[in-house]
């Protein structure tokens, strides 16, 4: 979990790290170098910058990790034994601690930790390293890959070396046990030795005492004295105690016939006949060897069990049975959930984004490359011809243009097909248009310089207080008896490029209003 945040929060961070850095830098360039004057509605270019951002700080940062760990990985394939062993050492830890990066997406870096301790559990066997450090390398590659003999036989012989071992070490060796089949007798005895001292009992070491058990070890008639009490108490009929059942009976302890009881009834129930024909019969013959008197009462408990079942059949199952089964079902793996499902489809998502991503990648990796190979002047004509595209687009216009020095009026704007009010103006109201507003005079007597230059008439200055001290002069342009009049001009005023952006006022009517000279009438 800490990890997959890390990675996230590293990811994010650095994404808007080269938003902040080259977004910004790449929108100052074009509104303030490459086109100062030029009104630009750039949200696509941004969603570009972004997705471009994400891209980097996602993908190809992960791509850079993964090569990295590629060639320090190669770097240590073939290691020669005459190295410097403690550099070697040093060279793997490093390497583990590449995979515990931000690098990688967490499952990937476990991925990648499990083939590093691999390889380095190879590279402490062939030098010949048993110290307590390599110990733990050793149980990281057994865990990975408990059939491995390799790394096995050293973590074994370790651990049996002293005879108070810990709870996880005897677990450990338990696990050993069981991935090798429960081949190794002398430790299935060691081991059956220890649990017995600690009269254990559980699911997880029945099947270690019944391999003692088959392997005749020391420790086999106290193994069935403990035990077998136990399972006739319990009269379990399992598959488990039918054959722990069978190798006690060789001991003829109290119980014996009780057990024999037990073996003859699973007989002739046939219960292993098909899924284990070897255990059947080895039941089938004990069952032979009992009196014939024993074998007709236990045949005749069969058949009346049988009969009662046949005469009075037991529902089973309830609705809230099946709906525990279902859910059992989904536990154990048998059904998939729906948060499965989703999880499967959301996955397949990812990697069919990811593929494209990458696809994506390669291919501009692959025109990079053959756009380095073509000649300096191919290159300079490319990359001008792209250039003034990108200023052709950004300076084209949709309608028709008119000259900036044209005469405009708000009549001319009101004359272009701007739609009538849809509410009554109220006969109280006028509007002006603020452009701009300053700290000091003389930036407001130059915008006011630069709209008489352009000959725009109506164009005045309001001098308000400052509440920290001075005064605010703002440029303001016509008074209007309507709204949409108001906005009509201004949005005029910006499709020439006069404006850039604009505020509008509604004030109390005190005078008649004056509607704002034409361009071209001295202010």
């Amino acid at each position: 979990m800490y990890q997959t945040f890390k990675f996230y929060l590293s990811r994010v961070g650095l994404s808007i790290f080269l938003m902040v850095s080259f977004g910004f830098a790449v929108l100052y360039f074009i509104h303030e170098v490459a086109m100062p004057n030029v009104y630009v509605n750039d949200t696509v270019l941004q969603w570009i910058l972004a997705c471009v951002c994400l891209f980097f700080g996602f993908l190809v940062y992960g791509m850079f990790g993964e090569q990295v760990y590629r060639d320090r990985m190669q770097s240590l394939r073939d290691v020669d034994l005459k190295s410097d062993e403690n550099e070697v050492v040093a060279r793997f830890e490093n390497l583990l601690s590449l995979t515990e990066s931000s690098f990688f997406l967490p499952g990937k870096g476990k991925r990648f930790r499990e083939e590093v301790y691999c390889r380095y559990a190879d590279y402490l066997l062939s030098i010949g390293r048993e110290d307590p450090a390599c110990m733990k390398v050793f149980l990281k590659a057994f865990l990975i890959d408990p059939k491995d003999s390799l790394y096995r036989s050293p973590l074994l012989s370790l651990l049996g070396r002293g005879e108070d071992l810990s709870r996880n070490e005897i677990d450990l060796l338990l696990v050993a046990v069981h991935a090798n089949d429960y081949k190794d007798e002398i430790l299935i005895g060691r081991l059956a030795s220890l649990y017995l001292k600690k009269r254990s009992l559980n699911r997880k070491v029945e099947t270690l005492y019944l391999k003692a058990l088959e392997y005749g070890g020391p420790d086999s008639r106290e193994i069935v004295e403990y035990i077998l009490p136990v399972l006739l108490g319990k009269r379990r009929s399992d598959a488990f105690a039918v054959r722990f059942y069978l190798q006690a009976l060789t001991f003829h302890l109290p119980g014996e016939s009780q057990a024999q009881g037990i073996i003859g009834r699973c007989y002739c129930q046939e219960r292993w006949k098909t899924s284990d024909p070897g255990l059947h019969e080895r039941c089938g013959k004990i069952f032979s060897a009992l009196d014939p008197a024993r074998r007709q009462s236990i045949q005749n408990s069969v058949d009346e069990l049988s009969l009662f079942h046949k005469v009075k059949k037991i529902r089973l199952f309830t609705r809230n049975d099946a709906q525990t089964l279902d859910r059992l079902k989904v536990r154990l793996g048998l059904a998939p959930s729906w948060g499965e499902n989703f999880r499967n489809a959301f996955n397949w998502i990812v990697r069919l984004f990811l593929g494209l991503i990458k696809k994506i990648a390669l291919i501009f990796l692959e025109g990079l490359s053959q756009f380095g190979k073509l000649e300096l002047w191919v290159k300079g004509s490319i990359i001008a011809g792209i250039f003034i595209l990108g200023a052709i687009g950004l300076t084209a216009d949709k309608g028709s243009k008119k000259d900036v020095k044209e005469t405009l009026t708000p009549e001319m704007a009101e004359k272009g097909g701007v739609k009538k009010d849809r509410v009554r103006r109220k006969a109280d109201r006028l509007y002006t248009i603020q452009v701009a507003a300053f700290n000091t005079k003389k930036q407001a007597e130059r915008l006011n310089a630069r709209f008489k230059k352009k000959k725009i008439a109506g164009v005045y200055v309001i001098k308000d207080p400052r509440s920290s001290g001075g005064h605010w002069y703002k440029i303001r342009v016509g008074r209007f008896d309507g709204k949409n009049q108001a906005t009509s001009f201004a949005n005029e005023l910006i499709r020439q490029k006069i404006i850039k952006n604009y505020f509008l006022i509604s004030f109390p009517k005190k005078e008649t209003a004056v509607k704002p000279k034409t361009i071209g009438a001295k202010n």
